[in-house]
């Protein structure tokens, strides 16, 4: 199917058969990608994290599968670390 860019930067395309895709047909670009590569749909509990922050770089090298909860955690640290002025690169995940 084809491919839009979403106002948020997130790619979807048009895959109307596709588990995963939502009431329009589309699937995230970046979802599609992780589960293909690991053979399986993703769990609920489940998401896909963009490495370099850059939402429409769906390389699977820049995907990261994480919980909900390991994601929402990260992206709290790095808030805190931003409002503190810390050096960034010491967060991992």
């Amino acid at each position: 199917g084809h491919i839009k860019k979403r106002c948020d930067g997130y790619l979807a395309i048009y895959y109307p058969d596709y588990p995963s895709s939502n009431a329009n047909g589309f699937v995230m670009e970046h979802v599609y990608i992780m589960e293909q590569h690991i053979g399986r749909r993703l769990e609920d509990n489940e998401c896909v994290h963009h490495i370099n922050f850059k939402r429409d770089d769906n390389r699977i090298e820049n995907l990261k599968l994480m919980t909900k909860k390991e994601h929402m955690s990260y992206h709290m640290k790095l808030r805190h670390a931003k409002k503190r002025g810390d050096d960034l690169s010491i967060i991992v995940f």
